[in-house]
C-alpha cells in the first residue's frame, strides 16, 4: 500500500513538474513575442553620418537641390540619374518637375527607404530606386546626372562621364572635377540646425555646387591640346 502511494506521489510530482516546465517555456514565448513585433515593426530611419561603400550618407538641403536642380534646368523631357542616391531626395525632386529620374544607390535599406518616400509623395512612377555599384551601372541615357560623391571618386568618374553623348549636363554637390573647367558654379548658404545633448543651435552654412555640359568630341581635343600645351 505504501509503494502505491509513493508511486502515486511520483506520478503527481512529475505532472507538476511537467506542468511548470510548460508555463515557463509558454511564458518565455510570450515575453519574445511582442520584442519580435516592436523588430519588425521598426522602420529604417537614415543616419546623418552613416557609413556607406564609399562614402558616408549626408543629407542634402533643400535650398541646395532647387538650385542644383534649377541650374541644371531639369524638366519633363529629361532622364535623370542620381549616383549614390542615399535617401532619394534628390530623384524624388527631380520627378516631381516630371524627369523620369533613377537612383543608384550601393546601401539596400536606403534604397528601400527611398522608394517608400517616393510612394509617400506620390511620385513612384517617375522616381524608381535601384541597389548598385555606380561604377557598374548603364546610365548612358541619362540627360542629367547628379553627384554627391568625393573628389577622388568624381576624378574616378570622369572618364565615364565625358564618353557620354555631349550636351549631357552633370551636376555635382561640393566637389568639382579637377582640371574639368565648369560650365557654372554657384555657392548655397542656408542655416543648419546643430542638436547636442544640452541644447540645439542654428549655425550659417555655405556649401558650392558644379555644373557641365558634356564637350563634343571636336571640343576635347581642342581642350587636351590646350592642355598639352600649357604643359609645355
Amino acid at each position: 500500500m505504501k509503494m502505491c502511494l509513493r508511486f502515486l506521489n511520483d506520478i503527481e510530482s512529475i505532472r507538476t513538474f511537467s506542468i511548470r516546465s510548460e508555463f515557463l517555456i509558454l511564458s518565455f514565448f510570450l515575453i519574445l513575442l511582442p520584442l519580435n513585433t516592436i523588430a519588425q515593426n521598426q522602420e529604417f530611419v537614415p543616419l546623418e553620418g552613416a557609413k556607406g561603400k564609399d562614402v558616408i550618407w549626408l543629407p542634402t538641403h533643400q535650398l541646395l537641390i532647387d538650385a542644383m536642380l534649377d541650374m541644371a534646368e531639369v524638366g519633363p523631357k529629361d532622364i535623370f540619374f542620381d549616383l549614390g542616391s542615399g535617401d532619394g531626395r534628390l530623384v524624388i525632386e527631380a520627378a516631381k518637375r516630371g524627369a523620369f529620374a533613377t537612383g543608384i544607390e550601393y546601401e539596400a535599406e536606403l534604397v528601400e527607404f527611398s522608394k517608400k518616400v517616393a510612394e509617400q509623395q506620390g511620385v513612384s512612377e517617375k522616381a524608381v530606386f535601384y541597389k548598385a555599384d555606380l561604377f557598374e551601372a548603364d546610365f548612358s541615357k541619362a540627360t542629367v546626372i547628379s553627384l554627391f560623391l568625393t573628389a577622388e571618386l568624381n576624378l574616378k568618374l570622369r572618364p565615364l562621364l565625358l564618353a557620354l553623348p555631349p550636351g549631357t549636363r552633370i551636376i555635382s554637390n561640393s566637389f568639382d572635377m579637377d582640371d574639368w573647367v565648369p560650365n557654372k558654379q554657384i555657392t548655397v548658404e542656408y542655416m543648419e540646425q546643430i542638436t547636442n545633448e544640452i541644447s540645439t543651435t542654428s549655425q550659417l552654412k555655405t556649401v558650392q555646387a558644379f555644373f557641365w555640359i558634356v564637350p563634343d568630341s571636336s571640343e576635347l581635343n581642342n581642350r587636351k591640346d590646350i592642355e598639352n600645351s600649357n604643359k609645355n
